[in-house]
Order: C-alpha cells, then sequence, then structure tokens
C-alpha cells in the first residue's frame, strides 16, 4: 500500500470517528460552509418554524433538537435532501415549551459526506391564546381586566384601543398575574382590550394569538355643584354642573314623607294579592334625564315644608350598555310661605316685623347696606320681630327675612324664599304715627300682636286677641297705661268676670288682660274676626304676668291697624 493509500484510510477514519463522536464531519476536499442567519421565523401554540440562507456547497441539512425531554442533549430530528430548502415547520411542539435546534449542511451521500460546523438558535413554541379575558371594574378614570392563566406563559402582552375603528397599541407587559388595571383614562369614553400570552427564551419572545377582544367604557365623572336653586312650596328645582361626555343623568329621591305617592303596590305570592311598599327613607329612580347637556331637573306636586333628598347620577351609553358615575347628593325641601314683611327704624336700629308663618321653627334676618348684597344674616328668631344693634343714622339698610323649619335629620334648615326692603335709620323712635320714647307698648291689630320695648330693647313678644272686627273693634291710637290692678274684677254690660292682671289702656275700659279661658291656639291669626274680645287685649297668662310686672303706669301704648285706616294725619308730634 502506498502513502497515498495510506493517508486517504487515515483521513477517512478520523471522518467517521469525529461524525461519532461529535457531529461534525470536515471534509479535506470539498469543504461545507455554515448557514447564515439560522433563526426561529416564526411560532404558534402548536408549531416553530425556522429559517436560514441556503448554505454554500449544500447538497443538504440535518437539523437537530434538544427540550426538557432530552435533558438539553441535540438529537437529529430531521434531514431535508434538498439545499434549496430554506425552512423547515415543527409541528411536534407543545404550547410554551422551550425548544434549542442546530443545523448542520452537508455534502455528499453515504459516507462520503462532508458536515458543517452546527449553528443554534433557541426558541419556544407559542402560549396559548388567552381565554375570558373580562372587565372586573371600571369607573371614571380606570378599567380593570382578569383573565385565565395561559400555562407557560412568561407573561402578558395587553393591548387597547381607542375607538371602535381604531388601531391597537400595546400599553404594558404583565408578568406573574392574570390581572390588569388601566388607569388615567379619559371619562365618559369608549375603549377595547385584548391580552396576548407570550414565552420569552433569551429576551425574544413568542406570542399567542389575539384571544377574546373586549369592549368597555368608563364612568361619566361625578357631577359638580349640585344645588337647589328655585324653592317653592310645591316644587324644587335642581342644578349641577355638566358632566363632560355624559349621555344624561338619572335622579333618585328620597323623602320622609308617609304617604302613598312616596310608595308602590307589589304583587305579594305569599298572599296572593298586592302589598303596599314603602318608599320611605329610601332612594329611589324618579327621573331620567337623556340628554347630557341638560343640566337642570324640576320636581313638581311636592308636599310643602317637605324635606327631600337627590341623588344625581350621569351616565355615559356606549354599545348599547349603560355606564354609570358615582352621585353628588343635595338635601332640600319644599319651603313655607315668603314672609311678608315691614321694615322700619326707630332709635338708630332697624327693625322688622312680619305675620307668622305655619309651621315655620324660625327667621332668620339678613341685612346689606347694598340692594344687590351681599346680605349677611344678623341672627334668627322664633319671634315675629326682630331689631337689631345702634346703626348708622340716615344710612339706607336692605333687610331679608327668610322662615325656615328644621328637617328631619335634626340638623338641615329648609329656608323659605324672602322678599327685599329698605329703610333709612333714624333716631326718632316712631311707632305707625306717632314719635314715643324707647320704653312703650306697641299692639297691631292686623297682625294681632303684641309687643312691649324696653329702653329700645324688645322685652316681651306676643300673639293676642283684640276686639270682635266689626262689631265690638279695639280702639285704635296713642294712649298711656294710667292703672295697673292684680286680681281685678271687669264689669260691663253682658260679662262680669275676674282676670289675674289688669293694665289699663282707655278710660271707655279697653285694657291688656289675662284671659285663661282660651287655649293657646286661639292666639292671634284671625280669631279676632269671629270670636274677638269686647274691645281688650286678650293676652296669655305668663306673657300679661312679665308685663304687668315690668310695665309701669304712664307707659305708651299704640294701637293701630293699617288695613283699616284711612286718616293720613301724621301724628309724629303727638
Amino acid at each position: 500500500m502506498n502513502k497515498n493509500n495510506v493517508r486517504k484510510i487515515i483521513i477517512t477514519a478520523a471522518v467517521i470517528v469525529g461524525f461519532s463522536l461529535f457531529g461534525v464531519v470536515v471534509s479535506a476536499d470539498n469543504k461545507v460552509n455554515c448557514v447564515d442567519d439560522f433563526s426561529s421565523s416564526g411560532q404558534t401554540s402548536k408549531s416553530v418554524t425556522l429559517s436560514w440562507n441556503k448554505g454554500i456547497n449544500a447538497d443538504g441539512y440535518v437539523i437537530y433538537r434538544a427540550d426538557k425531554t432530552t435533558n438539553g442533549q441535540y438529537n437529529p430530528y430531521t434531514e431535508l435532501n434538498n439545499s434549496d430548502i430554506t425552512k423547515f415547520m415543527d409541528i411536534n411542539v407543545s404550547p410554551a415549551m422551550q425548544y434549542s435546534y442546530q443545523i448542520r449542511s452537508y455534502n455528499g451521500d453515504g459516507s462520503h459526506r462532508s458536515y458543517s460546523k452546527a449553528e443554534t438558535v433557541n426558541t419556544a413554541a407559542s402560549p396559548v391564546d388567552t381565554k375570558d379575558l373580562q372587565v372586573v371594574s371600571q369607573n371614571e378614570k380606570s378599567v380593570s381586566l382578569k383573565w385565565t392563566k395561559s400555562e407557560g406563559a412568561t407573561g402578558y402582552t395587553v393591548y387597547r384601543s381607542d375607538s371602535k375603528s381604531g388601531k391597537y397599541n400595546k400599553i404594558c407587559d404583565v408578568q406573574g398575574s392574570e390581572k390588569y388595571s388601566d388607569k388615567g383614562l379619559t371619562p365618559s369614553h369608549y375603549y377595547s382590550y385584548y391580552v396576548v400570552a407570550y414565552k420569552e427564551v433569551d429576551g425574544k419572545k413568542s406570542y399567542s394569538g389575539k384571544g377574546t377582544v373586549v369592549e368597555t367604557a368608563t364612568s361619566p365623572s361625578q357631577v359638580q355643584n349640585l344645588e337647589t336653586i328655585v324653592k317653592k312650596t310645591d316644587s324644587l328645582t335642581i342644578s349641577w354642573d355638566e358632566s363632560a361626555n355624559a349621555s344624561g343623568y338619572v335622579v333618585y329621591r328620597m323623602s320622609n314623607n308617609e304617604n302613598e305617592y312616596e310608595g308602590e303596590w307589589v304583587y305579594d305570592e305569599s298572599v296572593y294579592d298586592y302589598v303596599y311598599k314603602s318608599n320611605v327613607g329610601k332612594y329611589v329612580k324618579y327621573a331620567v334625564i337623556n340628554d347630557g347637556k341638560k343640566t337642570t331637573y324640576t320636581n313638581k306636586n311636592l308636599y310643602e315644608q317637605q324635606a327631600y333628598s337627590y341623588r344625581v347620577v350621569p351616565y355615559f351609553k356606549s354599545n348599547g350598555k349603560y355606564y354609570y358615575g358615582d352621585y353628588r347628593q343635595v338635601s332640600t325641601g319644599t319651603v313655607t310661605e315668603t314672609p311678608e314683611i315691614e321694615v322700619f327704624s326707630r332709635d338708630k336700629r332697624v327693625m322688622a316685623k312680619w305675620y307668622p308663618i305655619d309651621g315655620a321653627d324660625g327667621y332668620a334676618f339678613y341685612m346689606s347696606e347694598s340692594k344687590n348684597g351681599p346680605y349677611k344674616l344678623q341672627g334668627t328668631t322664633d319671634d315675629t320681630v326682630y331689631l337689631t344693634k345702634q346703626l348708622t343714622e340716615n344710612k339706607k339698610y336692605y333687610v331679608r327675612v327668610c322662615a325656615y323649619y328644621v328637617a328631619d335629620d335634626g340638623k338641615t334648615k329648609i329656608y323659605s324664599n324672602y322678599k327685599t326692603e329698605d329703610t333709612t335709620c333714624t333716631s326718632k323712635n316712631r311707632v305707625y304715627k306717632y314719635n314715643v320714647p324707647n320704653t312703650y307698648i306697641e299692639i297691631d291689630l292686623d297682625m294681632q300682636h303684641m309687643w312691649y320695648y324696653e329702653k329700645g330693647k324688645l322685652v316681651v313678644s306676643t300673639p293676642v286677641v283684640t276686639g270682635l272686627k266689626y262689631g265690638r273693634d279695639t280702639t285704635t291710637g296713642l294712649f298711656d297705661i294710667f292703672n295697673k290692678e292684680s286680681p281685678a274684677r271687669l264689669v260691663g254690660e253682658t260679662w262680669d268676670t275676674y282676670v289675674n292682671y289688669w293694665l289699663a289702656v282707655t278710660y271707655d275700659g279697653i285694657g291688656i288682660h289675662d284671659s285663661t279661658w282660651r287655649a293657646d291656639y286661639e292666639y292671634g291669626g284671625n280669631t279676632y274676626t269671629y270670636d274677638g274680645s269686647h274691645g281688650c287685649i286678650n293676652t296669655p297668662y305668663d306673657k300679661v304676668q312679665e308685663m304687668y310686672e315690668k310695665v309701669a303706669v304712664g307707659t305708651p301704648v299704640v294701637i293701630y291697624q293699617k288695613s283699616e285706616d284711612t286718616d293720613k294725619t301724621d301724628n309724629s308730634d303727638q
């Protein structure tokens, strides 16, 4: 055997040994180059696609695969006997499982093949598509999502579109969880989402399919500045600021008024009949406003002096579904009648008096130096007169008086409307048409009310019953208390009775005295029009007792009735 033959036998043996030990054969006669750009060019949950550039001098390719089932060892996987084939799809894969592939070019056939060095790529099959994507919750600025776990996935990518025909954009990657809360959104806005699972290997991600798409929307913003703008005895008007892009509003109402108007009849199967279900103390849906631009609501046919609470909930409609925002609440109520006030000045003070309002718990006195305000609360009273401290003489003041009642919560005051009157502050102490000192008694027959002022301060205020109208009318004018007795016997043409306290006013028998035969509710109002006295001023026992103790003989008494006064003579000098 010559040396050349020996040399060929040695090389052939090395190639065989090399293939069996290393999987690499080097040809001394015809070198085979490695392929270029060996990569994983596509993955699904059921396949992995490999691609490469054609190898120089290659007749074909051998592909090896390693995975967890082989403990990472590469085994021959498939052979491609055509060098023009530059793609291979592996369909024998499991979702989200990692695989490593090697490829070698070869030329020749049988035992005379030459192999290139191996090119390696690490990849993975895609996870299965996410399932059961759903909106867990949403509000005006966020949407919370959840979905079913995709086994083996490294994480998830969330995509969002801001319009029905818009493009989906990636907004985040999520790892270690199947939940995501998308924050910082626009209120009253349409959104749609889908979530893609991925498996990451060597910094490269294999993505699942698109999966479920969910459409949703954010809620409208809570309305602002909810308030009552018109209060009447039988209706209320509330208003609020527009909630941007809202489709409309739902108005809920609560009342503590026990009547059928606040309830409903519901069929009760247990008794086979309709039963009344009260809604007292509960919020019930009362009105739906299908216009996001309309921001007022008037509730009519209400009960006078009744407290009501309202909630306004904005809504946004998208794809036939309603998304509701948070409510804003206001407590209010129908009002009492508006006080008819008379405003005047005495002794550098501004005074107002008014007829009592049925159901009022009190009155609030407001004053301003300008007709347009601002008006400041000076104080409250349960009386029908209010007297300020001394003010600036010759200055004009504007007055408003609101009646109020306390709502069922024991705290909220429901105020009536008001009328504005004005007066100029004067140092004179003028009562009706008469100038008097700062200690005096005033009796208004129209109002059926009496006041006693002592040194400019109100001491006694009380409703009274005076002489029967158009029959035994009480005499009007300026008088003085000229006598006091306790007790006293009153004798007349048809009466002979004893009273506990008597303050004589006129010499023809008119005076101020108690009338214990009258009930409390008889004083004031219109009792004098059908059950008036014989001309005296009938007064509640405790009030006349106080006056008897404090009023001195000689105290001026002004009695007047504006509604019947046709004498315009000015008696200010009397």
